[in-house]
């Protein structure tokens, strides 16, 4: 069995792509879930993985560091007996290093670090340097999702990091078939001005996400272009929420901006835009921009991790310096505005893009590469040469 073990106090990006994959493995798969007491609602990761036929277990952790949790994580790996441990990000793999020490695991344990610099505190970034520096070190295999962080993590990490670029399905819309799609999405969701230009944005209202500067480009899109028919709505909650709203009223926004909150499913309805803007500080590999790409839907992105490599050269979509002015980035969109045709382009390059290397199918293919070896017996925990 190839057992993967999450912290998950919901179903975001990361835990719905994983265990979407995960559930279509032609391995048999299992999953752990840490499950902490201090975050209320913390179910909705183990009751999705359940309702995909995956195999379940929890642990229970009752503070931020739970010996007994880690006692029991220990037994439950004695129990299943896996020959691959593979956590996610940093309290999973934590406490699977320490449970597979204690339980004398002869498995080889992976960990995929979903994004280096996302990390929006002082606090998550003291977790970062411990992850990379004390916790990653004692992993078999350490998975980046972005080129930029293979390279980084490799400096530090040597030849124990491999690339498994995100991967994702979705419900593909064929470019010709988006203005009737677009018509049955919207009437679905909040009123919108009828006529204009949807921009959206889907992400977690946190400060590395870049709200803040998608409503400054906003407010210059608007001066620069003040004919142009277009409106705003954003898709996320989070701690932001009530400053970004205030935000919107200052720059004078509140008639051209929408605040959706969490829309379930949002990521298969990514035709209803007629451009994805995502402007991250940081990012691993955004999965909102690979769901645009099966959506068709041309997208304005910052060249921040993985990001780069999504979009790719020559690039299917507009990419933007983390730096540039906010009155360029508000002339990319107005382009791609005034300019259909330009936009259908993007949006169908895009596509091909995120079908021909970011599916599902693409992202399994490449987990069961890099397990390869390990399920053929070598291990490097255990001193035996692995390629």
């Amino acid at each position: 069995m190839i057992l993967h073990v999450l912290n998950s106090s919901k179903v975001g990006g990361v835990e719905g792509a994983v265990l979407r994959n995960i559930s279509r493995l032609s391995e048999p798969v299992g999953t752990v879930f840490l499950l902490e007491e201090r975050c209320p609602g913390g179910t909705a990761g183990r009751d999705y993985a359940a309702a995909l036929g995956l195999p379940v277990s929890e642990i229970q952790v009752r503070s931020r560091i739970d010996r007994q949790a880690v006692r029991d994580l220990a037994q439950a790996f004695a129990r299943l007996a896996p020959r691959i441990v593979h956590a996610h990000d940093v309290k999973a793999s934590t406490y699977a290093l320490l449970a597979a020490r204690l339980a004398g695991l002869d498995a080889a344990l992976f960990s995929t670090h979903h994004g280096i610099h996302g990390r929006p505190d002082g606090k998550t970034r003291f977790y970062e340097r411990f992850y990379t520096k004390v916790v990653l070190p004692r992993y078999d295999r350490v998975l980046a999702v972005s080129l930029a962080d293979g390279e980084e993590l490799a400096e530090a990490l040597g030849p124990r990091v491999r690339v498994h670029l995100n991967g994702i399905d979705g419900r593909r819309v064929a470019p010709e078939d988006r203005p009737r799609a677009r018509a049955a999405i919207r009437a679905a969701w909040p009123v919108l001005p009828e006529g204009a230009a949807i921009l959206g944005v889907v992400a977690r209202l946190s400060p590395e996400k870049g709200h803040g500067r998608v409503l400054e480009v906003c407010a210059a899109l608007r001066q620069r272009y003040p004919t142009l028919r277009w409106h705003l709505i954003c898709f996320g909650a989070g701690p932001l929420a009530d400053s970004l709203a205030r935000r919107t009223v200052a720059l004078h926004l509140d008639d051209r901006v929408t605040w959706a909150g969490n829309r379930p499913g949002v990521g298969d309805e990514l035709a209803g835009l007629d451009v994805l803007l995502s402007m991250s500080i940081a990012e691993g590999l955004p999965l909102n921009v690979i769901e645009a790409g099966w959506a068709a839907t041309p997208v304005v992105a910052t060249a921040v991790g993985g990001t780069t490599d999504l979009i790719g050269d020559p690039p299917a979509g507009v990419l933007v310096p983390p730096w540039e002015a906010t009155e360029a980035i508000a002339d990319r969109i107005g382009a791609l505005l005034y300019d259909p045709s330009l936009a259908s382009a993007m949006g169908k390059a895009l596509q091909a893009r995120v079908v021909s290397r970011f599916s599902g199918g693409v992202w399994r293919e490449r987990l069961l590469e890099l397990y390869g070896p390990f399920l053929d017996g070598a291990r490097s925990r255990s001193g035996r040469p692995v390629p």
